[in-house]
């Protein structure tokens, strides 16, 4: 699981982030 700075982003950008 890649590191997350903040909630807001990693929710925001969950989608970016995972795939």
């Amino acid at each position: 699981m890649a590191k997350v700075p903040d909630p807001s982003i990693y929710k925001s950008g969950i989608n970016e982030k995972m795939v």
